[in-house]
């Protein structure tokens, strides 16, 4: 007679079996030799997957992000005033042009500041307004001189031309006694002042005063080395009774003329 508890627990027993075997995971199976077999993975498990062959030429290539150009900052400068200068210690000369050989103008005291116009171009001299007469322009030298401002930035500017200031004629005897229609000699001299280093073309002239040009010299050259007065002694001249005028005639660098007259009277 078989006993009733071993026909309850068989069914169940493999009931149990029966749950279990249904929740193993998808990924192993039992092996078929039997319970003690290990099991092994499922040939269902995914594999990479392999690239493409033959010609990649045409694949495209995902956009890389360029670094935008980083502006460069900007950094104010410091504007500098305009360029002045004054006198190191004592008043200096104010000069015609950019050398001792030029005539002195005018000066700048102890405690004038002035603009700077322009300089030479070994920027050894600087030009600026004449302290003495505003409409004119003279020159003083670096050495003895304070800068200040933009001095960088100063123009060169041409030498300014030296040319005759001045000239005149001086005569040795206004009323000449003499004997008409008989030699009556007589002697002037002319002189010649520049504001600079220069050469001059002149010449002289003897007239009947009030009447014709009697006699004419040929040009001549009178080099001048600065700033300076020469003079010129044409000899003495012999006219007749009468009236004369003796001009000095300066053609170049620019034009000048200076006269005087005389007379020759019988006694």
């Amino acid at each position: 007679m078989k006993h009733p508890l071993k026909v309850i627990v068989l069914p169940v027993s493999a009931l149990i079996f029966t749950i279990s075997a249904c929740s193993l995971p998808a990924a192993f199976t039992s092996s078929p030799t039997g319970s003690g077999s290990q099991p092994t993975q499922s040939a269902s498990t995914a594999l990479p997957t392999p690239l493409p062959s033959g010609d990649l030429s045409n694949t495209s290539t995902p956009d890389v992000p360029t670094a935008s150009p980083t502006a460069t900052p900007i950094v104010p400068t410091a504007t500098l005033s305009p360029a002045k200068l004054t006198p190191l210690s004592v008043a200096v000369n104010c000069r015609y042009g950019p050398s001792p050989d030029y005539l002195i103008l005018s000066n700048l005291m102890p405690g004038d500041n002035v603009p700077i116009l322009g300089t030479d171009s070994d920027r050894n001299w600087w030009e600026i307004e004449d302290p003495d007469n505003p409409a004119l322009k003279c020159w003083v030298s670096d050495p003895v001189v304070v800068l200040s401002g933009d001095a960088a930035s100063v123009p060169v500017v041409p030498v300014p031309d030296a040319y005759v200031i001045r000239a005149a004629v001086s005569i040795d005897k206004t009323t000449v006694h003499g004997t008409c229609g008989g030699p009556n000699p007589d002697d002037f001299t002319g002189s010649i002042t520049t504001n600079g280093p220069v050469t001059v073309v002149f010449h002289w002239e003897i007239w009947k005063t009030g009447g014709a040009k009697l006699n004419s010299t040929a040009d001549q050259n009178l080099v001048f080395p600065s700033a300076t007065t020469l003079t010129d002694n044409p000899g003495s001249k012999s006219e007749d009774c009468g009236k004369y005028t003796v001009k000095l005639v300066v053609t170049s660098p620019n034009p000048v003329t200076a006269q005087a007259e005389w007379q020759v009277v019988s006694p």
